[in-house]
């Protein structure tokens, strides 16, 4: 009896296995056919998408942090410590796709967006549908303000150590290009994008860059600006 009993464990993980392998073939088929390889860069899709992410290669980043404000006294800009911009009650929906994640947090890294499936680059937040204040993750400088129906009213806040926070699908903002913002300072509040239509709900969409290049937002938070690499 105990012998049937462990041939049978034995089946059901062998198919528990293959039906998660079976689940990550589709996910990567889903990657390559439906929208976008994992060797292709995320902004560049088949079909023409306006992204944050062209939004911050076709910025012009300053040499110098002097513009820079502190929130709080510290010795070196470098020790600020990166802020959550939302709540702490809010939710995340939609996480920065990684490939060493594991296969559910993955699964929630793939947006659907008029026929085609996109990696996403940033995180996705949400309160209940309703409208939050939308706050700044470390002290910088507004280097761009945009609108458009993909990702809604977007905010790029430059800090230092060549970090951009990018605010998108806000609702409203009271900043315009050249402000210089504080930590913790209103941003705006979350709205609503087609990009994110999937959601069905008011959310910011948040990403962080690090020299240009897309990190997971969720790896930078409590950590000090200078030792984001």
């Amino acid at each position: 009896m105990k012998k049937s009993f462990y041939k049978m464990k034995r089946k059901l993980a062998n198919i528990n296995q293959e039906a998660k392998i079976g689940v990550s073939i589709i996910l990567v088929a889903l990657l390559f056919f439906g929208g976008v390889g994992l060797t292709k860069k995320w902004w560049q899709p088949e079909t023409s998408i306006s992204s944050t992410s062209s939004l911050v290669e076709s910025v012009s980043t300053s040499s110098s942090s002097s513009h820079i404000i502190n929130s709080e006294p510290v010795a070196n800009e470098l020790d600020e410590v990166i802020a959550y911009p939302y709540p702490s009650n809010a939710t995340i929906q939609t996480y920065f796709f990684d490939v060493n994640d594991d296969l559910e947090t993955q699964t929630k890294s793939i947006v659907y967006y008029e026929g085609k499936y996109y990696s996403s680059r940033g995180i996705d937040v949400t309160l209940n549908n309703e409208e939050f204040m939308v706050s700044a993750s470390s002290s910088g400088k507004v280097i761009k303000k945009t609108n458009d129906p993909t990702y809604g009213l977007t905010i790029l806040i430059e800090s230092p150590n060549n970090i951009i926070f990018s605010y998108s699908s806000l609702a409203s903002s009271p900043l315009k290009e050249g402000d210089k913002v504080k930590k913790g300072a209103l941003i705006g509040y979350a709205g609503e994008c087609d990009f994110g239509k999937e959601l069905k709900s008011k959310h910011l969409h948040f990403e962080v860059y690090y020299n240009k290049t897309p990190i997971n937002p969720l790896n930078v938070f409590n950590k000090e600006i200078g030792d984001i690499k």
